[in-house]
């Protein structure tokens, strides 16, 4: 057994009134064994869990922040000091840069020096799971059974993994969680941890901007005791006040305590950041929810409601970090995970509220099927998303660009496109994309136009870039003067239109995702790329006939279910994606015919999967008169339409 209820408290349990219950209950929980509990039935659906979880943070490293993370970490070990000026770019080099990631930064530095970026892709994996635990040791302290846990930490995995990247705000994560167990000790048992508070709050000042979270959680926990024992507890406001002045020990002083509300202002909705960068957007924004956002709308609307209904089982402090954290979620979608962090615990707590409160209900006592399937459920779903996580299923469903693997993903970072330039030594002034900052300013001699460390490029900068998209490129050239231009053409592909009229700038490299322009006075070794020879190049199909068009256009794409069938046990061909994106610049280079021909090869590969390149095409033979091609690329758009 692994929870010891005394019969006669379980008969009880219907006969007595509500605060009789209550004790009831509360005794259950006083009698769960761990140790028992880890011999149950439900250590083998955990289990499948923790390696579901090991699988969705083994992934490539695709967050265009690595590159300036890494860069910064090996100068600071380098210059014996930290940063006050921006070094990385020539647009910013006047501004103040602080670095309140600095300990992060040297942390994994130091691991790549040792295992390369094999080895950061296993940081991210290991502090996911150290996180993990930390959790499950959260629900402990409150007695929750290892069901209930499964059950929640599953959904709530699911929500938080857009954020398991190598960024600091993981190491956040980590800080929350383990204040808060010391917190929970101290108000529920009287342990007396306190001390390590301070000590816990100097490594997160110094590690990530996210420590003022820190300041509010202990001032919850202060608020709920004075509530409580109706006087200030002098031990826990004498730590609390250690931790609030320990902050001050950072690198930037008052700059470094201030830094936090700075950052705060992205999340208005008068912020340029905020207009264009999805992730600081409000929640209330989204105009199409994916399945991550409806499980976070779940979540919360339980989490809220069962809290409410066993009120008188929470603290003052449940519901203070709740609603602040809630704000913080819904206000920027990047917050998310920091609700759920903290949710996690209240929420089981709640969702075991009422577990105990129904299992003597006659009709619950009748489930018994239902409650095996529930068991078997928990086993088959994390099974299940381990392999769609593994072929890239997953990924693709929820419109991610997260690949499961180590190291770097060339498809997401300017590997090979970083790598040409340092081959031919092309260290001339760069214009770059936002996005492609962080690599480059990690890999090139030179520096570079823009990163992502907004804080430190400021709003005018960036103001300058979005108004390039609109025509005014050449404005950009003029004012820098660059020698090679180098961005992402999916997002950027309205500088491609503008650069195609610019004579004096040529193409030199060009990949699936990144492409570099030069100017006519720069790097003359190096021809221009002729864009009739990509063909060769990636090996496309010389027969051009229409017979054989028309056969690649009937081709059956797989239905519904056996695509999504198939997510279980085929890899993703990401080459696929790759022929779908050159052929997106070749019609934004209004080469039709260079188009035709990849989007059809795409078709060839994926057995037309991807719906977009019908539509593609039929806009390609309505600008070249072919009425029956075009017809067949719409017969298609309506057919996917329908199934």
């Amino acid at each position: 057994m692994c929870i010891n209820i005394d019969i006669h408290s379980l008969k009880l349990f219907n006969m007595t009134g509500k605060k009789k219950q209550d004790q009831i209950i509360s005794d259950v929980k006083q009698n769960i064994n761990w140790k028992e509990l880890f011999h149950s039935k439900w250590v083998f659906p955990f289990a499948l869990i923790v390696l579901m979880i090991i699988f969705l943070s083994l992934r490539m490293l695709s967050d265009p922040d690595t590159g300036f993370h890494l860069k910064t970490g090996k100068w600071i070990i380098e210059n014996h000091s930290f940063p006050q000026k921006d070094t990385y770019t020539y647009t910013a080099n006047n501004n103040n840069y602080i670095d309140l990631h600095w300990f992060f930064q040297i942390f994994t530095y130091f691991i790549y020096s040792l295992f390369g970026y094999i080895g950061l892709s296993l940081q991210v994996m290991f502090t996911s799971i150290l996180l993990l635990f930390l959790l499950l040791k959260r629900n402990k302290l409150q007695n929750i059974p290892l069901k209930i846990t499964c059950i929640v930490l599953l959904f709530g995995y699911l929500i938080i993994e857009p954020r398991l990247l190598l960024r600091p705000e993981i190491f956040s994560f980590l800080y929350i969680v383990i204040i808060l167990i010391i917190l929970d000790l101290y108000f529920h048992s009287h342990k007396n941890f306190l001390f390590f508070l301070p000590i816990i709050m100097l490594f997160w000042v110094n590690t990530h901007g996210l420590f003022i979270l820190g300041i509010v959680l202990i001032g919850s926990y202060f608020i709920s005791l004075w509530i409580k024992e109706k006087k200030i507890d002098k031990k826990f406001f004498i730590w609390s006040s250690l931790s609030l002045l320990i902050c001050f020990f950072n690198p930037y002083f008052i700059k470094g305590i201030l830094f936090p509300f700075e950052l705060f202002t992205r999340f208005k909705s008068n912020n340029v950041f905020n207009q264009h960068i999805l992730e600081f957007k409000s929640f209330g924004s989204v105009v199409k929810y994916d399945f991550t956002d409806y499980l976070f709308i779940f979540f919360s609307l339980l989490t809220f409601v069962l809290s409410l209904r066993y009120a008188k089982k929470k603290n003052i402090h449940d519901f203070i970090i709740l609603f602040v954290f809630f704000y913080l979620a819904y206000i920027s979608i990047r917050n998310i995970p920091l609700f759920v962090i903290v949710a996690i615990p209240i929420f089981s707590s709640s969702l075991y509220e009422l577990f105990v409160r129904i299992k003597e209900k006659k009709w619950y006592l009748k489930m018994k099927f239902f409650r095996h399937m529930n068991f078997v459920f928990f086993i088959l779903l994390p099974v299940a998303l381990i392999f769609r996580i593994y072929t890239g299923a997953y990924y693709i469903s929820n419109k991610s660009y997260s690949k499961f693997g180590v190291g770097i993903d060339k498809q997401q970072q300017p590997y090979s496109a970083t790598t040409f330039l340092i081959n031919n030594k092309l260290d001339g002034k760069i214009i770059n994309s936002l996005g492609y900052g962080g690599w480059l300013a990690w890999n090139l001699p030179q520096p570079i136009f823009i990163d992502g460390r907004l804080e430190v490029m400021k709003e005018q900068l960036y103001m300058e870039v979005t108004d390039s998209w609109n025509g005014r490129l050449s404005k950009l050239i003029d004012k820098y003067k660059p020698k090679l231009i180098i961005y992402n053409y999916l997002k950027y592909y309205t500088w491609t239109t503008q650069l195609n009229k610019m004579p004096q700038w040529r193409i030199i490299y060009l990949d699936g995702e990144a492409v570099i322009f030069a100017s006519s006075d720069y790097a003359t070794n190096i021809s221009a790329l002729n864009m009739v020879n990509l063909p060769i190049q990636y090996d496309l199909p010389k027969d051009t006939s229409v017979e054989l068009i028309k056969q690649i256009l009937n081709i059956s794409p797989l239905t519904k279910i056996n695509n999504w069938t198939e997510g279980f046990y085929k890899k993703h061909d990401y080459s696929c994606d790759d022929l779908t994106n050159i052929a997106s610049f070749c019609l934004q280079f209004k080469e039709y015919n260079l188009a035709e021909q990849f989007f059809l090869e795409s078709i060839r590969k994926s057995k037309g999967k991807n719906n977009f390149v019908y539509y593609a095409l039929a806009d390609i033979y309505k600008k070249k008169g072919n009425q029956i091609l075009f017809q067949i690329c719409l017969s298609k758009i309506n057919k996917n339409k329908k199934d």
